[in-house]
């Protein structure tokens, strides 16, 4: 009887220890809108995506740093100089490092505010679109996988990215609803911009922006 009092004390002590912990683990998903910004990046915006882990290490009940593992459609809609139309879609296994500040706003019910860095690396993609012609008015088709050198076929878009991220959102309970922007600060191709400026002088130096409505659901 001692015993078993002993176990049953002992796994409702490691419950409690773990109930505590500051680590927190999610699941999320998103959807939203993607587009490139910088010079001669005139972008229309396309559908973008995000889905992945979440990792939150809490300091106390107001701030913590939220990080984890996304898988992130980004991409945009864009006319290039000396190409013509490209519609362009990249997948990016990415890392956030948010410091987050939490505060309660009704029972149950908190809100949040986080600022920071984010990495992407490029795990693949396509580009469709169309070619003008300079002798005539005619246009030709083209598929391209968006990473990787122009001179073996593709895009030449690089496989690193890195921008800033922020975000707003709710937490009720294990819920939690957000709003998120990303900003690239990498010019995420420079082998379109050479290939155009000796055709032009006008650069090409498109970077990344994205936006998601995101709900993560805390597991633990």
């Amino acid at each position: 009887m001692k015993k078993t009092f002993l176990i049953f004390a002992i796994l409702l002590s490691s419950l409690a220890a773990s109930a505590q912990s500051p680590f927190h683990f999610t699941v999320k998903a998103g959807i939203g809108t993607s587009h490139f910004w910088g010079k001669q990046a005139s972008s229309d915006t396309n559908i973008a995506w995000k889905a992945g882990i979440g990792a939150e290490y809490n300091f106390n009940s107001w701030w913590s740093i939220r990080s984890g593992l996304d898988v992130v459609q980004k991409g945009g809609n864009d006319q290039i100089d000396g190409l013509g139309q490209a519609d362009i879609h990249a997948i990016y296994l990415e890392l956030p490092l948010m410091p987050t500040l939490s505060f309660p706003l009704q029972k149950d019910i908190r809100g949040f505010i986080g600022l920071g860095p984010y990495i992407s690396i490029g795990l693949s993609g396509t580009t469709t679109g169309s070619t003008i012609s300079e002798s005539s008015s005619s246009s030709s088709p083209f598929k391209a996988n968006t990473f990787g050198n122009i001179i073996d076929g593709n895009m030449g878009y690089r496989c690193f990215d890195v921008g800033a991220a922020f975000t707003v959102g709710l937490e009720y309970h294990r819920f939690i609803l957000s709003a998120e922007a990303q900003m690239g600060c990498m010019q995420v191709n420079k082998q379109l911009e050479q290939l155009i400026m000796l055709q032009t002088a006008r650069p090409y130096c498109p970077k990344n922006f994205s936006a998601f409505f995101t709900l993560a659901y805390r597991f633990l």
